[in-house]
Protein backbone atom coordinates (compact mmCIF):
# COMPACT_ATOMS: atom_id res chain seq x y z
CA UNK A 1 0.00 0.00 0.00
CA UNK A 2 1.11 3.54 -0.84
CA UNK A 3 -0.36 6.23 0.96
CA UNK A 4 1.19 9.66 -0.59
CA UNK A 5 1.02 12.93 0.95
CA UNK A 6 -2.44 14.56 2.56
CA UNK A 7 -4.40 11.32 2.62
CA UNK A 8 -7.54 11.05 4.99
CA UNK A 9 -8.87 7.64 5.76
CA UNK A 10 -12.49 8.20 7.43
CA UNK A 11 -12.86 5.41 10.56
CA UNK A 12 -13.38 1.55 10.05
CA UNK A 13 -12.15 2.13 6.29
CA UNK A 14 -10.21 -1.46 5.05
CA UNK A 15 -7.52 -0.79 2.08
CA UNK A 16 -6.97 -4.32 0.84
CA UNK A 17 -4.22 -4.99 -1.44
CA UNK A 18 -1.40 -3.17 -3.33
CA UNK A 19 -3.26 0.08 -3.84
CA UNK A 20 -1.93 3.74 -3.74
CA UNK A 21 -4.05 6.40 -2.31
CA UNK A 22 -3.37 9.31 -4.30
CA UNK A 23 -2.00 12.63 -2.79
CA UNK A 24 -5.07 14.75 -1.39
CA UNK A 25 -7.91 11.75 -1.76
CA UNK A 26 -10.32 11.10 0.72
CA UNK A 27 -11.34 7.79 1.85
CA UNK A 28 -15.06 7.57 3.52
CA UNK A 29 -15.48 5.93 6.80
CA UNK A 30 -16.71 2.42 6.08
CA UNK A 31 -15.27 2.37 2.51
CA UNK A 32 -13.64 -0.58 1.02
CA UNK A 33 -11.16 -0.13 -0.98
CA UNK A 34 -9.63 -2.69 -3.57
CA UNK A 35 -8.28 -0.24 -6.29
CA UNK A 36 -6.09 2.94 -6.67
CA UNK A 37 -7.77 5.92 -5.25
CA UNK A 38 -6.68 9.06 -8.18
CA UNK A 39 -5.16 12.59 -6.45
CA UNK A 40 -7.82 15.08 -4.85
CA UNK A 41 -11.04 12.23 -5.02
CA UNK A 42 -13.10 11.07 -2.55
CA UNK A 43 -14.41 7.57 -2.73
CA UNK A 44 -17.23 5.64 -0.80
CA UNK A 45 -19.22 2.39 -0.87
CA UNK A 46 -18.10 -1.24 -0.75
CA UNK A 47 -16.32 -1.51 -3.25
CA UNK A 48 -15.35 1.98 -3.01
CA UNK A 49 -16.16 4.47 -5.82
CA UNK A 50 -15.50 7.84 -6.74
CA UNK A 51 -17.94 9.68 -5.43
CA UNK A 52 -16.26 13.31 -5.68
CA UNK A 53 -13.86 15.34 -6.33
CA UNK A 54 -11.90 17.34 -2.88
CA UNK A 55 -10.69 20.67 -3.96
CA UNK A 56 -6.84 21.52 -3.65
CA UNK A 57 -7.67 24.63 -2.57
CA UNK A 58 -9.52 23.03 1.10
CA UNK A 59 -6.78 20.87 1.26
CA UNK A 60 -4.19 24.12 0.77
CA UNK A 61 -6.34 25.76 3.06
CA UNK A 62 -6.32 23.54 5.92
CA UNK A 63 -2.94 22.95 5.67
CA UNK A 64 -1.02 26.82 5.21
CA UNK A 65 -4.17 28.44 7.00
CA UNK A 66 -5.46 26.54 9.52
CA UNK A 67 -2.22 24.15 10.41
CA UNK A 68 -4.27 21.53 10.83
CA UNK A 69 -5.52 18.09 8.85
CA UNK A 70 -7.79 16.74 10.43
CA UNK A 71 -10.43 14.34 9.01
CA UNK A 72 -14.14 13.09 9.49
CA UNK A 73 -17.45 12.13 8.09
CA UNK A 74 -18.68 15.86 8.15
CA UNK A 75 -15.23 16.96 5.93
CA UNK A 76 -15.77 14.12 3.35
CA UNK A 77 -20.14 15.23 3.68
CA UNK A 78 -18.47 18.44 2.78
CA UNK A 79 -17.04 17.33 -0.41
CA UNK A 80 -20.13 15.65 -1.34
CA UNK A 81 -22.13 18.94 -0.78
CA UNK A 82 -19.67 20.87 -2.91
CA UNK A 83 -19.90 18.73 -5.67
CA UNK A 84 -23.46 18.76 -6.17
CA UNK A 85 -23.25 22.27 -5.75
CA UNK A 86 -21.09 22.73 -8.30
CA UNK A 87 -23.03 19.98 -10.84
CA UNK A 88 -26.03 22.52 -10.01
CA UNK A 89 -24.30 25.34 -11.14
CA UNK A 90 -23.29 23.72 -14.13
CA UNK A 91 -26.70 22.21 -15.31
CA UNK A 92 -28.60 25.77 -14.32
CA UNK A 93 -25.25 27.63 -16.74
CA UNK A 94 -26.14 24.99 -19.69
CA UNK A 95 -30.25 25.32 -18.91
CA UNK A 96 -29.53 29.07 -19.18
CA UNK A 97 -27.01 29.04 -22.42
CA UNK A 98 -30.04 26.45 -24.27
CA UNK A 99 -32.76 28.71 -23.42
CA UNK A 100 -30.71 31.84 -24.83
CA UNK A 101 -30.09 30.01 -28.03
CA UNK A 102 -33.60 29.21 -28.49
CA UNK A 103 -34.92 32.49 -28.19
CA UNK A 104 -32.00 33.58 -30.50
CA UNK A 105 -29.77 35.74 -28.13
CA UNK A 106 -25.97 35.42 -28.81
Amino acid sequence: MIFEDYVRVGANAMIIGPVTIGEGAAVAPGALVLKDVPPYTAVGGVPAKPIALVPKDIVDYELFVKGDFQTGADQIQGYLIFARQQKEEEEKRKAAQAQAGEQGEP
